[in-house]
């Protein structure tokens, strides 16, 4: 279908005395131009940079728009200019409150038309009949195409090797603010346990008696090696709050999102706050505050990032897949040169310099993303503008959201098995590995880099091999793909298993070939998690339900913390054992419901 803006103009024009309706400037120079060049077409309605935005058209005169607010000062217009028009028509409901009651039938595939509103209440069209009483009336509703700014969309179309230039942009600057998390990440538990709490001095940390009391307490007076434990348990389940909490505060930031403010400033605002975080972690007084403000920053960070990568292409784009594995690879990439950094600055001049260079980190991201903001999609809000609240949306989509938040559930095992690279594994490799190579000594911090090598290095070798099970139209689906990662998960603990019961001390070449067995599971559930997230989501729930996805992180990562104090209990063979056996069992679990999962995805088209 194609609209001619110039029988558009004109019939607007010559139908009253009053200023044309007119678009705000920067939409109707697009709409113009692609008009008369004959390139509007259905798909433009829906693109993520020029969605359709609806307002009342009343009878009575013509609207037009204020050009320095961007707002409409009068929105009536006469029925017969309407009828001049030619629009397409379709038709939608007013609640009560003058709301939309669900989607525009008709007019999701149209880039301009009209929609005749019934309204639920008298007040919304209402006249009074020669008896006195109120009548309902069919009002006319038209809607538009919210354009950006000049230069916007053409910014936004610009590619580089075949992918938009925005998803550099934001990989580059996900690089950055994961060198900070996983920076004081490595730094953490060998933190707490090493320098944090030292006899005495660990009181004068702001909170940290009354949170210390809150999991059983720690007695002073007890023997060295009895409060050596104590102070590894109670280190675990600080870690487990901290690194949960993070995947907590991404549903609030994600409605703030969606609902008032926008993905670019919000995730500008959370990035600020991490900055001062991390400068904070650089006191001893202020740990836990400094942990405090990282996880608050976080939450408007995380998800919303991820939901501009996937605002990035149209449904349907078989580049989704491929581009979440690039932003993937910009977090690794972080994740991979951040322990290296810290780690030799900690030895160098103290856990200090270590949590400065993470603040440096997240500093340098955010010049990226303030720098390159023309090339990432703009805020956008869905406030109620086609449907009543969010309520109204899940209960239009109950079986599709309901399968996203299994999936994203079942999440929660591998994320507590995982972490325990960053918790009690690191403490493994400090006290119970072999880490000289000739004379040097490898810190403890730079194990902290190896997924992160592994992931850079077999993301190609995966998505290879994906392309080519789908040239043969073999590939796995999403669910199929995340319980593999559950059976990799459970094998590299078994791989650590072995030499724990035949050596007495381990070698580095176990560490090494357990995270890579260990990555490999990661690579087929976490990128492909955040793409079948991103997919399946309705476009008014996407940063939610990416938060959903992450609250299966914080529990995943708060059971980690609780796994955690088992293991200077239970010895290291039955701890790793555990891990394995309850990866598998989870597996299974996934392969299990797989069928309920994807008919709940068919039984609800997205809107």
């Amino acid at each position: 279908m194609h609209l001619d803006a110039v029988q558009w103009q004109r019939a607007s024009r010559e139908s009253s005395k009053d200023p044309p309706w007119q678009f705000p400037k920067p939409t109707r120079r697009w709409f113009v131009s692609n008009a008369k060049a004959g390139n509007l077409t259905p798909s433009d309605a829906t693109s993520p940079r020029r969605r359709a935005s609806p307002f009342v058209l009343e009878e009575g005169a013509n609207a037009a728009w204020n050009r320095r607010s961007g707002k409409a000062w009068n929105r009536h217009v006469r029925r017969e200019d309407l009828d001049a028009m030619n629009l397409p028509r379709a038709s939608v409901e007013r609640d009560e409150r003058d709301r939309l009651l669900g989607g525009a039938s008709g007019a999701s595939d149209k880039p301009l038309g009209i929609l005749d509103v019934e309204s639920k209440e008298d007040r919304t069209a209402r006249s009074e009949g020669a008896d006195g009483e109120r009548e309902e009336e069919r009002r006319p509703f038209a809607f538009h195409l919210e354009g950006e700014d000049e230069g916007e969309g053409e910014s936004l179309d610009q590619e580089w090797f075949g992918f938009p230039i925005g998803l550099y942009v934001l990989a580059g600057t996900e690089l950055w603010e994961r060198f900070s998390y996983y920076g004081m990440k490595a730094l953490l538990v060998l933190y707490m346990n090493d320098g944090l709490f030292e006899q005495e001095q660990w009181q004068e940390v702001y909170g940290l008696r009354t949170l210390v009391a809150l999991y059983g307490g720690l007695d002073e007076s007890a023997p060295l090696e009895e409060r050596e434990k104590r102070v590894q348990q109670v280190s675990s389940s600080i870690y487990g709050l901290y690194t949960s909490l993070v995947y907590l505060t991404p549903i609030v930031g994600g409605l703030l999102a969606d609902r008032k403010f926008g993905q670019y400033r919000v995730v500008v605002v959370g990035g600020l706050i991490i900055i001062l975080g991390h400068l904070l972690m650089t006191f001893h007084s202020t740990f836990l505050l400094a942990l405090l403000f990282i996880v608050i920053g976080t939450g408007g960070f995380k998800s919303n990032i991820s939901t501009q990568v996937g605002r990035l292409f149209q449904a349907g784009d078989s580049r989704r897949d491929t581009a979440f594995s690039i932003f993937y690879c910009g977090i690794n990439l972080g994740a991979f040169i951040a322990p290296l950094a810290t780690g030799v600055l900690h030895h160098a001049l103290g856990f200090g310099a270590g949590f400065s260079a993470a603040a440096v980190g997240m500093a340098a991201g955010m010049v990226l993303y303030i720098s390159g903001q023309k090339f990432v999609p703009g805020d956008r809000t869905e406030k109620s503008a086609h449907v009543s609240d969010t309520w109204d949306i899940l209960k239009r989509s109950k079986r599709r959201v309901l399968s996203i938040i299994a999936m994203s559930s079942l999440t929660i095992v591998f994320w507590a098995v995982y972490e325990q690279k960053s918790n009690t594994l690191a403490l493994f490799e400090d006290r119970e590995v072999n880490r000289y190579v000739g004379r040097f000594h490898v810190p403890t911090e730079w194990f902290q880099s190896i997924d992160a090598l592994f992931i850079l290095a077999f993301t190609p070798l995966v998505g290879m091999f994906w392309r080519y099970q789908n040239g043969r139209n073999q590939e796995p689906s999403p669910e199929t793909k995340m319980g593999i990662g559950y059976v990799f998960a459970s094998v590299s603990y078994l791989v650590l298993l072995l030499p724990v019961l035949l050596f007495s001390q381990v070698g580095m070449v176990w560490i090494f070939l357990m995270i890579a067995v260990l990555t490999v599971g990661e690579l087929f559930l976490s990128p492909i998690g955040l793409s079948f997230v991103s997919q399946n989501a309705p476009p008014q729930l996407g940063s939610f339900l990416m938060g959903v996805w992450f609250l299966a992180s914080f529990a995943g990562n708060y059971l980690a913390g609780f796994l955690g104090t088992f293991y200077s209990t239970v010895g290291h063979a039955w701890f790793f054992a555990l891990l394995s056996l309850l990866a598998i069992l989870n597996g299974a679990l996934v392969f299990f419901l797989r069928p309920w999962i994807q008919r709940g995805l068919q039984a609800t088209p997205i809107r």
